[in-house]
Formats: structure tokens, sequence, C-alpha cells
């Protein structure tokens, strides 16, 4: 098995993400003032920030097994852009995930005021109402 951190956090792999994540940017005429800065790095993916003059943006990578979630956040940007958030860019081929910052997380926030998780639930059941009005057009792709 090979050892995806190690990939991850070679100077090779940095610099060919790094020039893609670049690329993606300077193509929107987005400018970067520093390159790829390491985030959180598990053995199922690495996610990397990169400072531009329009903000902070993220870069993530999946493992070969979740490489799926490039195309899928880019899919459903297209169905239900109001729920998620629209990539800048995507690699399906390599599982590359580039997108504007956010804001702070859940996971910055305080895990015990439920009314956040509360909003969540409440996105997440009207998001999947939407998308099972589009059930035959997965199936078609499957």
């Amino acid at each position: 098995m090979q050892d995806l951190v190690a990939l991850w956090r070679s100077p090779e792999w940095l610099g060919q993400a790094n020039d893609w994540v670049c690329r993606a940017l300077t193509a929107r005429g987005i400018r970067t003032s520093a390159a790829l800065t390491e985030s959180r790095m598990r053995f199922w993916s690495a996610v990397f920030t990169i400072e531009t003059d329009r903000g902070r943006h993220w870069f993530k990578v999946a493992n070969p097994g979740q490489g799926f979630e490039a195309q899928l956040a880019s899919t459903l940007a297209g169905l239900v852009p109001d729920h998620v958030v629209a990539p800048v860019a995507v690699d399906t081929e390599r599982g590359w995930l580039l997108t504007a910052d956010q804001g702070p997380t859940l996971r910055d926030t305080s895990y015990l005021d439920i009314e956040p998780w509360e909003l969540l639930a409440r996105e997440v059941a009207r998001m999947q109402r939407t998308l099972a009005a589009h059930e035959a057009e997965g199936s078609e792709r499957a």
C-alpha cells in the first residue's frame, strides 16, 4: 500500500499541486501571495491553504478510494448551488478540489452549541429533497 501522507508531503508532489492551484487561480484572475501550506494531513485526505488577493483558498486531495469527491462537489454545485460550496476548480482524474474560504467551520465553533447543528440537519434535509428530483439522472450516470 502506498504511503499517501509521504507522497503528499514530497517536494515533487507539492510542486505539482502548487502549480495546478496557481494556474487554476490565475485563470480566474486571482493572484497568489504564497505557496500551499499544510492544514490537515490524514491517510484519507490532505488539506492545504493558499493565500490570495481574494482571501484564503483551500486545496484538498483525497485518497484514490475517495477521489470521487471532487467530481461530486462539482456535480452538487450544479444541482444544489445554494447548499454546497462551489469549487473554484477540480481535477477529477487526481481527486483534487479547490475552493474559496467560507469562514469558520463547525469544527471551529463550540460543539455544545446545538443551533448550528440543527441548521445543518435542516439544510441537509432540504438538499436531499431537491436532489431526489435528480435520481433518474444519477442512475443514468452509473
